[in-house]
């Protein structure tokens, strides 16, 4: 089995901070996106043991920007975009998975 170093691009961090941001400032709820962050940032660090079992996301919106060989991961409704490259996971962006369509 391989094991897979995990890289956050800025890109991305900063898309979780709006997303936890988000849920404790406008629901008012600090728990609720304390769990939502440690969620996103587990599924994230579950790709280095599995990411190469996803397949290739095939929706255009998706390949046009982050490139033909991205794959996603869903977590709760947040899609988490990424690529492998040799033994490296890039995470390209956390993104509502609602705006996917229309990106």
């Amino acid at each position: 089995m391989s094991k897979f170093n995990i890289i956050i691009s800025e890109h991305a961090k900063n898309n979780i901070d709006d997303y936890i941001d988000f849920i404790f400032y406008e629901y008012k709820s600090p728990l609720t996106s304390l769990r939502h962050k440690e969620g996103l940032i587990k599924t994230i660090n579950e790709l280095s043991k599995n990411a190469n079992v996803y397949k290739y996301c095939s929706n255009k919106s998706v390949t046009d920007i982050y490139g033909i060989f991205s794959k996603r991961i869903n977590y709760k409704q947040m899609a988490i975009i990424f690529s492998i490259y040799n033994d490296t996971v890039i995470i390209h962006a956390v993104l509502k998975q609602s705006v996917i369509k229309g990106l």
